[in-house]
Parts: structure tokens; sequence; C-alpha cells
């Protein structure tokens, strides 16, 4: 289900972005009005969705002595000052 919800809201963001930057087509014209323009659409979200799940581990893994550097300090939420400083005692 959490895929479905995930590809629709990619296939969502890239008909915006066909609509709204210049350069970006993914059907015939500026309109997606047969079945296989939104085919084309579907596809490419989900080639986007693979990539996404392939990449997102690899960014992990060479970030990751970073972040035990800053002692994880850029994960989470902001902090203020204050929170900062208490955490770090």
């Amino acid at each position: 289900m959490a895929f479905l919800v995930r590809l629709l809201i990619s296939a969502a963001a890239l008909f915006v972005a066909a609509r709204v930057v210049p350069g970006i087509r993914l059907g015939e014209g500026n309109r997606l009005n047969t079945p296989s323009d939104w085919m084309t659409l579907l596809v490419v979200a989900v080639i986007f969705g693979v990539v996404n799940a392939v990449v997102w581990p690899v960014v992990f893994w060479l970030t990751l002595p970073l972040t035990l550097a800053t002692i994880g300090l850029f994960l989470g939420r902001p902090r203020s000052p204050e929170e900062t400083a208490a955490w770090l005692q």
C-alpha cells in the first residue's frame, strides 16, 4: 500500500512538473490525453521509485562517517542552542 501511495505521489509530482517547467514533456505536445501518455507517466514514476530505493541506502552509507563524526547533530529536528548545549553535556 505504501508503495502505491508513493507511486501516485511521484506521478502527481511529475505531472505538475510537466505542466509547470518548460522543456519537460511526457506526451505529445503539452497534453497528456492518451492512455499511452498516462502509462508513460506511471512508468517514469516507477523508475523514479526504484532509483530512490537504490540511491537512498548508498547515500546513507556514504554519509554515515560524517554523521558519526558530527555526533549526529544534523539528524532529526533542528535544535535550539540551549537544547544542543544540554545534549552535548
